[in-house]
């Protein structure tokens, strides 16, 4: 007689929750688990039980550990963000990625929120101020920057494509978590979670080319004055609505003050209709003020310089993007590395400074940070090096 299949008794509403909120239709997890679709049906229908072999790959796509899939009942789960660009647009459900990269930076803030519970000082406690949508965005934008104490000198220093890195060191030293995530770019640039509780976070799409990743964390940043949290798109069309327009008029206010701007134009040769730049200009303009070529166009038309954003925006856009990284030179980094490049140096250290406070273990910080028990000696190493560069601002 054939041996009799090794089956698992996992719960059918469990692995039902579990396909549905990491975004896939049955026919789709079934292809991909493959499997007929009448199998899948019938495992969440709760008539057979999972076999083995595919209960580990379940675990795999779905993106849930095993104890987690054999919970008797789902779990609570936060709500997905607003989406403000799609709202007119009936808000389609999200890709399976973007639906990973949300659950996943949950997953950090919520840690995070209980590390603090037991030792506030491993994060400074964040105190965003208040705007409205009635408030004009321009000088909400100003008044931030002078809280910042940023000055455009500064920022000149910094490196050319380097401006994120500091402006995330910056916010993070307010108290506000920064993880960098990959999502489908043309769905989300950026995501903003603020919730009663929770540790105010803000989530930037690694698709983002390295300049233009300010503008979209200051975007999010407006959406944290607002207190209208949500995923977003940063981009021409997102202007036609209400609180996209006002995150996206603060954040290039923000990062090119017009004290700033018009100084600059002033010291600019005499002659020459402002009108008539080309692309090579606008870059070179944007490098100065460590900005994406997108943000100088847009805030040189928001003070009546030049009218290039409006006759070339979507190539502007375009240029927001990441190029593919070539395929000659080193391989990928680390995962410890990696790891601190998606969490920053503050969250990172918060994970560091737990476990040398004996907060947590090991174990609990290599599973909270997806990595195994033997990384993280490199991880702690990178977050420390990272961090002094961040205070160094170097």
């Amino acid at each position: 007689m054939p041996r009799p299949t090794a089956t698992i008794p996992a719960s059918a509403a469990v692995l039902r929750w579990a396909r549905e909120t990491r975004g896939f239709t049955t026919p789709e997890a079934a292809r991909r688990l493959g499997v007929p679709v009448r199998d899948l049906l019938a495992i969440e229908a709760g008539t057979t039980e999972v076999p083995a072999a595919l209960f580990t790959k379940m675990q795999s796509l779905y993106r849930r550990v095993e104890s987690v899939l054999l919970l008797p009942a789902p779990p609570e789960t936060d709500p997905l963000p607003a989406d403000y660009r799609r709202v007119a647009r009936g808000n389609p459900q999200p890709s399976p990625e973007l639906r990973s990269a949300l659950r996943e930076s949950r997953r950090i803030q919520h840690f995070v929120t209980e590390l603090l519970e037991e030792d506030a000082r491993l994060f400074p406690t964040a105190e965003i101020p208040r705007a409205t949508l009635d408030e004009e965005p321009e000088r909400i934008g100003e008044r931030e920057r002078l809280t910042f104490g940023v000055t455009w000198e500064q920022q000149w220093r910094w490196r050319p494509n380097d401006s994120f890195r500091h402006w995330r060191s910056v916010l993070q030293q307010l108290g506000i978590l920064v993880i960098v995530k990959r999502m489908p770019w043309e769905k989300c640039r950026g995501v903003s979670l603020y919730d009663q509780g929770l540790v105010p976070t803000i989530v930037i799409n690694s698709e983002d080319a390295d300049n233009a990743r300010s503008f979209t964390l200051f975007h999010e940043y407006g959406h944290l004055l607002l207190r209208e949290p949500g995923k977003c798109i940063p981009s021409p069309a997102s202007d036609a609505l209400q609180v996209e327009k006002w995150a996206n008029r603060f954040a290039a206010a923000f990062l090119i003050l017009a004290s700033d701007l018009r100084a600059y134009i002033a010291r600019r040769p005499p002659g020459g209709d402002l009108n008539d730049l080309t692309l090579q200009e606008i870059r070179r303009m944007a490098t100065d003020f460590r900005v994406s070529r997108y943000v100088m166009a847009r805030r040189l038309e928001e003070l009546s310089f030049s009218n290039f954003y409006q006759r070339s925006k979507a190539a502007l856009y375009a240029f927001d993007k990441r190029p593919a990284p070539s395929r000659k030179g080193g391989g990928a980094p680390s995962p410890e590395v990696s790891k601190v490049a998606e969490l920053g140096s503050g969250t990172s250290m918060v994970i560091v400074n737990a476990v040398r406070n004996q907060l947590i273990d090991r174990t609990e910080a290599a599973d909270a940070l997806d990595l195994k028990v033997s990384q993280l000696a490199g991880f702690e190493a990178r977050a420390e090096s990272q961090r002094y560069k961040d205070r160094a601002g170097v």
